[in-house]
């Protein structure tokens, strides 16, 4: 298998297999259960019809895409980065802009998480729709600056500034 000054060694086919020439529309067929590798307009497709799809690097599975079109990644994964240091790290490297969480079809509507001009952090809604910030269970909304905590609203909705035991509508004072 290959051409006179590439050889290929140790070529292992079970069940059907088919190898065309790889151009814009070539096809290579690796299938013992209708898995498919294939080279279409430019595009490298890899389909299975049968089950999960699965990447492997160094002989542990990196990615799995699963029958509903899920993607599982094994480990950290980056945008803008080689080295992602948690589940998820964007880099944004060409903009401020690292995080954009749009509503489905309408580009104009849509919360962006980023560092603005002079490195402030910054949470936008933008689309003339209000951000809501808040918690679904009978928990505080705690703010924090300097890692100290500076203002809570409690579940009740008792405001407490400089005091994370708030007995009122609002209380002021020392935190206790």
């Amino acid at each position: 298998l290959g051409g006179s000054s590439t050889r290929f060694k140790d070529l292992h086919l079970s069940g059907t297999g088919y190898f065309g020439s790889v151009t814009s529309s070539g096809n290579i067929f690796m299938s013992t259960n209708g898995s498919i590798l294939r080279n279409s307009g430019g595009a490298l497709q890899l389909q299975s019809d049968a089950s999960v799809v699965i990447l492997r690097s160094n002989n542990t599975t990196a990615l799995t895409l699963d029958t509903s079109q899920n993607a599982i990644f094994a480990g950290n994964v980056g945008i803008g980065t080689s080295s992602p240091s948690a589940p998820l790290v964007v880099n944004a490297t060409s903009s401020h802009e690292g995080i954009r969480v749009q509503r489905n079809g309408v580009s104009s509507q849509y919360i962006s998480i980023n560092q603005a001009t002079g490195g402030d952090h910054v949470i936008h809604s933008f689309g003339n729709k209000p951000l809501h910030i808040g918690v679904n269970d009978a928990q505080p909304l705690i703010l924090k600056t300097n890692n100290t905590e500076r203002m809570r609203i409690d579940s009740s909705g008792n405001i407490g500034i400089k005091n994370s035991n708030p007995t009122a509508t609002l209380t002021v004072g020392t935190l206790s």
